[in-house]
């Protein structure tokens, strides 16, 4: 075969290759205006829209203190529940996660592949998104319902972005900007989920220690990242909230018990 064959080989493969990718998503597109509000989406409804709260932050907190301390998904529960048609709405919610996870992690790969041409970078992040949703134990909770998408997927959204940011953060001369996005997103992260908190405060403490024991020249911004990392933290873990649902738990307060269940089943 000549050069110019084999070129034309290689392109159609991609093109093939790129609409194959584009059917499989198309597919989940679909379903999202299949979807409609279940479980806790109604508990979530009734109690944003109580007319005894004045505002959706007044609700986040009674909901803090008693008992989901996830502060920052609770909030865009909250803004959806009071201010949207439930059912009419319900399956825009998976359309925007899916556009956000695209967009967060277009940003993260491009990043750290910056000298990439944008259409690879594009079809990278295509074929990240395919592998991820395709490996999903339940796409139905993952990205289908308002709940449990809101925490964990706006967490991974987030997470990406700020991963995007702390990279931008290293690498630049004036870093003035980056740092305060940073802190906004660490703030936010942390308050989606527990396993999120967990990730960041071990991520930035670790980095943290790394700057100062090579003398970085950013040893103030990340002592301040630091500190909005503890602060966040501090602020699920101390939440009133975790008392009140933990009394519905038999088995609660078993650390050692949780850690080696959790690498039992990890191994198995």
């Amino acid at each position: 075969m000549t050069k110019t064959s084999d070129e034309w080989v290689n392109k159609l493969m991609l093109v093939v290759i790129a609409i194959s990718l584009l059917a499989i998503f198309s597919l989940f597109i679909i379903l999202a205006f299949y979807t409609n509000p279940t479980a806790d989406d109604f508990d979530y409804a009734v109690t944003f829209r109580d007319p005894d709260f004045g505002n959706v932050f007044s609700v986040v907190v009674d909901w803090y203190r008693r008992w989901n301390p996830r502060y920052f998904s609770v909030t865009l529960i909250g803004i959806y529940s009071k201010y949207f048609d439930l059912v009419r709405h319900y399956k825009f919610l998976s359309l925007l996660l899916f556009g956000v996870w695209l967009l967060s992690a277009y940003f993260l790969l491009r990043t750290l592949f910056e000298d990439s041409r944008r259409i690879v970078v594009a079809g990278a992040v295509l074929i990240l998104f395919v592998l991820y949703i395709l490996t999903m134990p339940r796409v139905s909770s993952g990205f289908y319902w308002m709940n449990s998408a809101y925490q964990y997927q706006i967490g991974n959204v987030l997470l990406m972005s700020n991963l995007a940011c702390m990279i931008r953060l290293a690498r630049a001369k004036r870093p003035y900007l980056f740092a305060p996005m940073s802190a906004i997103l660490l703030f936010a992260v942390i308050g989606t989920t527990e396993m999120y908190m967990v990730l960041m405060v071990i991520l930035v403490t670790t980095i943290t220690v790394y700057v100062f024991a090579t003398g970085h020249r950013y040893r103030i911004i990340w002592i301040s990242l630091l500190v909005v990392t503890l602060l966040s933290a501090a602020l699920l873990i101390f939440a009133p909230g975790n008392e009140g649902r933990g009394r519905h738990f038999v088995g609660r307060h078993q650390f050692l018990f949780s850690v080696t269940m959790s690498f039992q089943h990890l191994g198995g």
